[in-house]
């Protein structure tokens, strides 16, 4: 699987986006396809909620299942997760993580939802792949 980080130039988070869809690529093996991840702001995460979830809204993460769709030459789109920057920012001072690490953990909590896993399953892997970066 590939990741595609949409909407920020902040490296770190592309960099840590990437190492999460590596680790993931070498222990869960979700095969070939890629995810693009886009950062937005409350005001087009709450229109997103409404319009797909009919929910008034922002939330921290929404995802997409695409899959079998393959845009021009290439891997297919498996899906889009959409993280709220602000929600992620709140949340990282409610909990008293660094923001990265919130970003790391949103990402992660929507990929694992495209591939179709339940929370029960993700609490461990999320344990699991994020205790050993902090």
């Amino acid at each position: 699987m590939k990741v595609e980080v949409l909407n920020t130039r902040d490296k770190r988070i592309i960099s840590d986006v990437a190492a999460l869809v590596r680790k993931l690529n070498r222990e869960v093996r979700p095969g070939p396809g890629t995810v693009n991840v886009v950062l937005v702001d409350d005001l087009r995460m709450r229109e997103l909620n409404r319009r797909f979830l009919k929910r008034n809204r922002p939330t921290d993460v929404l995802a997409f299942p695409l899959a079998g769709q393959t845009p021009g030459r290439g891997s297919p789109l498996l899906g889009e997760v959409y993280l709220s920057r602000d929600r992620a920012r709140e949340q990282a001072n409610r909990y008293g993580v660094k923001y990265r690490n919130e970003v790391r953990r949103l990402v992660l909590h929507g990929i694992l939802h495209l591939l179709g896993m339940k929370h029960a399953r993700m609490e461990r892997l999320c344990e699991r792949f994020l205790g050993e970066a902090e």
